[in-house]
């Protein structure tokens, strides 16, 4: 990023209303900036936490597996012995 200072010797930082208005302008093309490099990095940022995710998927599934009744008999492990 690119800092800019306004300087004693600036003309547009004189004049109360001319500073004011170039240093909201600065601040507004600052913000604009901020918010489009946070919306691309949002973009490709939405794989990072899929590891933590099924982690939490699978001890939650675990969890419920462990109180009788709470798991359907549709979502039970198959145990590999059929009816005949």
């Amino acid at each position: 990023m690119i800092s800019v200072q306004a300087d004693d010797n600036d003309p547009k930082a004189t004049g109360r209303d001319g500073g004011q208005q170039s240093q909201y302008s600065l601040f507004k093309q600052h913000l604009r900036d901020f918010l489009v490099m946070t919306k691309s990095f949002g973009d490709t940022a939405a794989g990072t936490f899929e590891e933590e995710e099924a982690a939490t998927a699978a001890a939650r599934k675990q969890a419920l597996a462990a109180i009788p009744g709470m798991v359907g008999p549709n979502e039970m492990p198959d145990d590999g012995m059929a009816d005949s």
